[in-house]
């Protein structure tokens, strides 16, 4: 007996289920960050009353022609940097040694990370799949 409803049945669930194994959410460090842009803030800040503190500000960098533009920037404590990526290929933002300051997923072309830095010191990055693409970002009071 042919069943040619069956197969139909049988055929739309492999679909669902493809569709629905397509949906994982998870990601590695190998995949390049297609929806939204990334942003990391270090830590909150907390103001005292009766005091003032300057307002925070956003400093962008380009990546372009497998170059970090501004490669070395200097940012006061609480500001913002964003990368962005204008070229074809994957980058990322990623702290030199053992820090683990900066870590961005692999940016695909016009997708943006953003860190705000909550203390003052040196931060050296590179891109991990371009190492030779190298920037710091000083941070002061």
């Amino acid at each position: 007996m042919n069943k040619p409803w069956l197969l139909t049945a049988t055929a739309v669930l492999g679909v669902l289920m493809l569709v629905g194994a397509g949906c994982d959410m998870s990601s590695s460090d190998d995949e390049v960050a297609e929806s939204d842009d990334v942003s990391v803030e270090s830590s909150s800040t907390t103001e005292s009353a009766g005091t003032s503190s300057a307002v925070a500000s956003t400093t962008d960098v380009t990546i372009q022609n497998f170059a970090f533009g501004p490669s070395d920037i200097t940012v006061q404590v609480g500001d913002t940097v964003t990368w962005t990526n204008a070229d074809l290929v994957g980058h990322t933002v990623t702290s030199d040694g053992t820090d683990t300051t900066l870590d961005s997923p692999l940016l695909s072309q016009g997708k943006s990370f953003s860190f705000t830095f909550d203390e003052v010191g040196e931060f050296a990055y590179h891109c991990t799949p371009h190492p030779n693409m190298t920037g710091t970002v000083t941070v002061t009071e």
